[in-house]
């Protein structure tokens, strides 16, 4: 349980940025982006809103929670929520919503801030564990089966709150279902189905009985093992059933678990462990023959339970604690044992949460509640608080049990939350949200002050060689030592942040009354800088040394926005890799032709994939006698006024702007389709394509991959895709999963370029690679440059003792041809063998040749 807490605290912290929601100060909502429209379940739902309240209502928000939600934004100040939200029947999301406020220069309220964190699985966890373990409580307290069996079903209508539970039992003969529990099932159809027979054709439980094994239906009305029994259930409005056998230790069939739904549904992720777990829980109720071996382990189960257990006798004093409450609480059992409760809650006893929680379990007989408890040392802990009365076999109440969870981790991961969002996790330095936020607030004292500001942004000259050589462990130490450095040299009314990799930014605030003055104390704060950057890093027996490019900008010149700035001082920063790197350059305001020129690109990109102004080109890949085994996909971009762009123009932009992966994903698209009409026609024939880092490192990646195959129905079997060396060391964890899942699906991987970036034969053996590219730049001077030649015989010689293919590329001579071929490198490409063309004329000449 420890280990989900911290697994949930976790994702509590990660992916926190634009994972919001924002509302103005006259209550209006921004557009949400498609990540927030996926998390409430309406994405690609038609048309857009700004108001919260709608959103949440289309969402499916109970209408006391909305309420509850609109109020606390009428106060215009920081709040949080859980928003409940149903999917499908009985399947419900459970968002955290955080919200934060928002002030305007003049410090009036300026709209919140939504950060919105799914607690699902955390949730459903606590709600497992819970249920678990006050079953197991009551298993060892002695309850009757039948008060077991029914709180078993009354604790799963509550927790999937719109399906229907039932639990019945065969009979003597092992023939017949008798009924055992069901809260909420229409009584008459209760009464209806008591004593039917099971078989073959008996509905969900009747037949799951028969079969042994679970029976999904999904809709009744069409199922044909409902033939005999639908107009009994659909005339009690039930739809759907989802029925498992609970079996003994022996498989022997005691009888069923099965959840009813009032409309056509299938079961989920959590249905399906719901059914598991209750089916167990119940068996363990039934089996009566050895029903002290199983009270032994719950016992031990109880004792070693993550969760504390306090057993109360009537009189209200404690009876039983196990290890773990002892621990929560830093008693001893002998200081516990005969204590009343008011010792775990101090002068929190009669609090109205603790209150409130008592009389509803005198009511209802259980109540649920967070409430805050008081450990030995008189220190406060928030902690979730489950009553439930026990009954003894002549339904008297000789006492309740207590379950306690420390609520600690989920609280430490909701402030964590909100440091996430402002904060590098390396450094711990400001990040790029908290950077813009305090960059708008610089610029607008400046004007207000008549005072000028600067922003810098510092890159670190090849610092990916620092991690290629010695690690990322060490390469984020040397990043914290920067950050520290670079602290101690600023004011305390200065900002440094670190806006990911292996940039950081510096905001100077108010370091002159005019533009040439603010110029120049900043360029003698950044020579300092950069100097400081320059001196040796000494880390772990290493010393470590790195120059810095410096590009920094002046403001407010004008109207100039956060993102204007920044992109001004990047465009500097370019200007400085461009002088030699290890330097400062100034923007100035020639350099806005060269931004505009890039905006503009950038622009002419998503209008050209809008107009389809792209097309793919394939280019074959021959084996050593010169027959195609395969074809290369190639984007080309016929511009109306550019005329045709070159990649090495467009491509970095469309990196940069992240339009690399709509890019990426029609390609693909193109490519598969064309894969299709090859494998249609008989003549299948592989096909490369190209994956940009941007897109591989997609969250989505591998299911966007699925999508087009599926799309397409092309044969996975005949796709490679190419990636670049940079991947097998960035996070390699997530790269070798994700190749290891298409893998499975009969995709091939390729490393192009090989040789030219990081090579390391142990990423090699651990991932699902099936081919090596040599690079054209190894190729074109090998058979004359002993240097390339070697180069080339090496990838060879790895790929031989790793089992991999290997296919030269750049090849446009009969020399080099020669060269690979008596170097047993069969599979080659280049213009020695075909241009690139467009792909309608490739699909035409390969069906019309005579190749197999």
């Amino acid at each position: 349980m420890e280990s989900n807490k911290h697994n949930v605290a976790e994702s509590l912290t990660t992916g926190v940025d634009g994972i919001q929601l924002r509302l103005d100060h006259q209550g209006h909502l921004h557009a949400p982006d498609h990540r927030v429209l996926q998390w409430l379940g309406l994405h690609g739902r038609q048309g857009a809103t700004d108001s919260l309240s709608l959103l949440l209502t289309q969402a499916g928000l109970r209408a006391d929670t909305l309420t509850r939600t609109e109020q606390l934004v009428s106060r215009q100040r920081d709040f949080s929520i859980d928003w409940p939200l149903r999917l499908a029947p009985g399947d419900w999301r459970h968002l955290h919503c955080q919200a934060e406020r928002l002030n305007n220069d003049a410090g009036q309220y300026d709209g919140l801030r939504l950060r919105i964190c799914d607690l699902t699985a955390f949730r459903e966890e606590q709600a497992f564990a819970q249920m678990q373990s006050l079953i197991i409580a009551l298993l060892s307290s002695g309850a009757s089966t039948q008060h077991i069996l029914q709180l078993l079903s009354e604790e799963i209508e509550r927790l999937t709150v719109d399906l229907l539970a039932s639990i019945l039992l065969l009979d003597d003969d092992q023939r017949h279902v008798l009924h055992a529990a069901a809260p909420s099932l229409p009584p008459g159809y209760v009464q209806a189905i008591n004593g039917s027979e099971i078989g073959p054709r008996a509905g969900a439980c009747g037949t799951a009985a028969w079969r042994r094994e679970q029976v999904i239906c999904h809709d009744i009305a069409s199922d044909p093992l409902w033939r005999d029994y639908a107009p009994l259930a659909l005339s009690n409005g039930l739809k759907a059933c989802w029925s498992t056998p609970i079996l003994d230790v022996n498989q022997r069939v005691l009888g069923t678990f099965a959840l009813y739904a009032r409309e056509p549904a299938s079961p989920s992720r959590f249905h399906q462990r719901m059914l598991t777990t209750i089916t167990q829980l119940a068996a363990m109720a039934l089996q009566r023959e050895w029903r002290n071996v199983q009270l032994q382990k719950l016992e031990q189960a109880i004792e070693h339970s993550p969760i504390g257990f306090v057993l109360f006798n009537a009189e209200q004093r404690i009876e039983y604690v196990n290890a773990s409450l002892l621990q929560l609480f830093g008693y001893t059992q002998k200081e516990l044992l005969g204590a009343t409760w008011e010792v775990l809650h101090g002068e929190h006893a009669q609090s109205e949460a603790l209150v409130e929680l008592w009389q509803d379990m005198q009511r209802r007989g259980r109540a649920e509640n967070e409430i805050t408890a008081i450990d030995r040392g008189g220190g406060e802990f928030p902690a979730q608080m489950l009553l439930c009365r026990i009954t003894d076999h002549s339904l008297q109440a000789p006492g309740f049990l207590a379950i306690y969870q420390s609520l600690r981790e989920r609280k430490a991961a909701e402030q964590a939350l909100h440091e996430a969002a402002y904060h590098d996790k390396v450094t711990q330095l400001p990040n790029r949200a908290l950077l813009y936020d305090r960059l708008s607030m610089q610029i607008a004292v400046c004007r207000r002050n008549q005072q000028f500001g600067a922003l810098m942004l510092i890159d670190l000259d090849e610092f990916k060689r620092i991690n290629d050589t010695h690690g990322h462990s060490l390469g984020d130490a040397y990043l914290r030592a920067l950050a520290e450095r670079l602290q101690e040299m600023l004011r305390e009314e200065d900002t440094l942040a670190r806006l990911g990799g292996d940039e950081f930014a510096v905001l100077l605030a108010q370091i002159g009354e005019d533009a040439d003055a603010a110029t120049a104390h900043a360029l003698q704060v950044a020579e300092k800088l950069r100097t400081r950057l320059s001196e040796p890093v000494e880390l772990r027996g290493k010393h470590i040394q790195q120059s810095a490019s410096i590009g920094l900008t002046i403001l407010p010149k004008g109207m100039e926005s956060p993102e204007d700035l920044l992109r001004e001082a990047d465009t500097a920063v370019f200007g400085a890799k461009e002088k030699g790197r290890d330097t400062i350059v100034v923007f100035e305001r020639e350099m806005h032709t060269r931004v505009s020129e890039r905006f503009e690109l950038e622009q002419d990109l998503r209008y050209g994939l809008e107009q389809q102004q792209f097309q793919v080109y394939l280019q074959p890949q021959v084996d050593h006698q010169g027959t195609i085994r395969g074809a290369e996909a190639l984007l080309r971009w016929q511009h109306p006024q550019r005329g045709l762009v070159s990649p090495i123009q467009f491509i970095p932009v469309a990196e940069q702007s992240g339009l690399i992966v709509p890019i990426g994903e029609w390609v693909l698209q193109q490519t598969l389709s064309v894969m299709r009409q090859c494998e249609a026609a008989g003549k299948p024939l592989r096909f490369a394509v190209n994956v940009s880092p941007r897109q591989f490192r997609q969250a989505d990646f591998v299911d966007s991959v699925k999508r087009a195959l599926q799309d397409s129905a092309a044969d996975a079997l005949h796709l490679t895709l190419e990636l670049t060396e940079g991947l097998l060391i960035d996070d390699p964890q997530s790269t070798r999963e994700k190749m290891a899942e298409l893998a499975d699906l009969g995709v091939h991987f390729s490393i192009d370029d090989f040789g030219t970036g990081y090579s390391s034969l142990s990423y090699l053996k651990r991932l699902p690679l099936r081919e090596l590219k040599i690079d054209k730049s190894f190729v074109q001077d090998a058979p004359n440059d002993p240097s390339d030649a070697a180069i080339v015989e090496t990838i060879l010689a790895i790929a031989q003792h790793l089992h991999l293919t290997v296919i030269a590329e750049g090849v446009e001579n009969d020399e080099q041809a020669d060269f690979l071929r008596q170097r047993h490198c069969f599979l080659m490409q280049g213009y020695r063998f075909g241009r690139p063309i467009p792909a309608a004329d490739f699909v035409e000449q390969w069906l019309a040749s005579a190749n197999p």
